[in-house]
């Protein structure tokens, strides 16, 4: 991870990470409440380049059942990452394929949250665990505030 941290920061105006991170953290895998020490470093690097996390939250990547396969793009490019099991290596991750839409004109439908095929208790658990992350705020903003941050 030092050699990636180490780059010059002119090579990040768009760029592509992917690989085996081995490393815990609730934003992409919601079951490890407690990150590992290098995610945080690795987050703060991340979001200092504008690195946006571009795979499957919470999906496993290692036969254990973790997610330590990870990918993250700066890209103006609508980019997304998928497990691949049919890419199988014989290893004991499952592989990533990542899909970089070339052509800007070809907009991918937009998901919305459908409630006939939800899984209340899964997004329930999900929805606690990722708002468990953030302190309760001390004053409730008003209208104005959320104008101005949202600027």
């Amino acid at each position: 991870m030092s050699a990636l941290t180490a780059t010059p920061q002119h090579l990040w105006r768009s760029g592509l990470i992917a690989g085996d991170f081995n490393l815990h953290h609730p934003n992409w895998d919601p079951a490890h409440r407690t990150p590992s020490r290098q995610a945080e470093v690795l987050l703060d690097w991340l979001d200092s380049y504008s690195f946006a996390y571009i795979g499957p939250i919470g999906a496993p990547t290692h036969s254990q059942g973790n997610t330590l396969d990870l990918a993250f793009s700066t890209s103006p490019l609508p980019v997304y990452t998928t497990l691949a099991s049919h890419l199988d290596t014989t290893s004991d991750y499952c592989s990533l394929l990542t899909t970089v839409r070339w052509d800007s004109r070809i907009n991918e439908p937009v998901r919305r949250l459908r409630l006939d095929t939800l899984d209340v208790d899964v997004f329930k658990n999900t929805l606690q665990s990722s708002l468990a992350l953030y302190p309760a705020l001390k004053d409730v903003p008003g209208p104005a505030d959320l104008d101005s941050e949202a600027l």
